[in-house]
């Protein structure tokens, strides 16, 4: 939690004091705007934490919501196991060619 919060808040403070060096200008030179920045930075980061504390959990709901949709998990193993497949039938294919060859 610490972390998200301190970055957004160093991202706040960063943008208002390089977009004061990029124009030339001291870059302390409205401190009242690095505190503005700055905390809505912190404000950010603390929803984004809020959000990711709780965004498996939202996940686990819409799945046991809906679980006849087919969600991108689910599709990808589906996928995988396709493939694992395919490469297993090839395999059984050119065991038998070898058998064929060799008699």
């Amino acid at each position: 939690m610490i972390r998200t919060v301190i970055w957004f808040g160093g991202a706040g403070f960063f943008a208002s004091s390089y977009s004061n060096l990029v124009r030339g200008l001291p870059m302390m030179r409205k401190p009242m705007m690095h505190t503005f920045f700055t905390s809505i930075g912190l404000y950010a980061g603390y929803l984004i934490h809020k959000w990711e504390d709780k965004g498996e959990a939202v996940y686990e709901e819409m799945v046991e919501k809906h679980k006849n949709v087919p969600w991108w998990p689910k599709a990808q193993l589906l996928a995988e196991k396709a493939a694992r497949e395919q490469v297993l039938k090839e395999a059984i294919m050119a065991d038998i060619a070898e058998e064929e060859s060799d008699e």
